[in-house]
């Protein structure tokens, strides 16, 4: 267990920003770009960096759950997995992400 795999499950996630629902097809969901900066550094990733693509990350869990019975409910939210390495949120710290046409974000520890 190390710490990339903790960051593809998500289980090191305290909390989850949600934006403004677009339509996936308004959305290149498999040439995503993201830039993370905390003024110091950088974290760049993207979204082929997910099982190759968020697509076939969501399409394998439907998969998987359908195979076991338990279909995946309309309107669920799901975490694909990190498009960067990880990164230290300390109290006090600032984080920008920049998505490119899908806007930018700003988280304060």
């Amino acid at each position: 267990f190390t710490f990339l795999d903790n960051t593809a499950d998500n289980s090191s996630a305290a909390g989850v920003v949600l934006g403004e629902w677009r339509e996936a097809s308004d959305v290149d969901l498999e040439r995503l770009s993201v830039v993370l900066s905390d003024g110091s550094h950088e974290w760049r990733g993207s979204s082929a960096d997910v099982m190759g693509s968020p697509v076939k990350a969501v399409a394998w869990l439907s998969r998987e759950l359908a195979r076991r019975g338990r279909p995946l409910p309309a309107g669920s939210v799901i975490l694909t997995g990190g498009m960067t390495a990880p990164l230290p949120l300390r109290t006090g710290s600032r984080v920008v992400g920049n998505f490119g046409n899908l806007g930018t974000l700003e988280i304060h520890g």
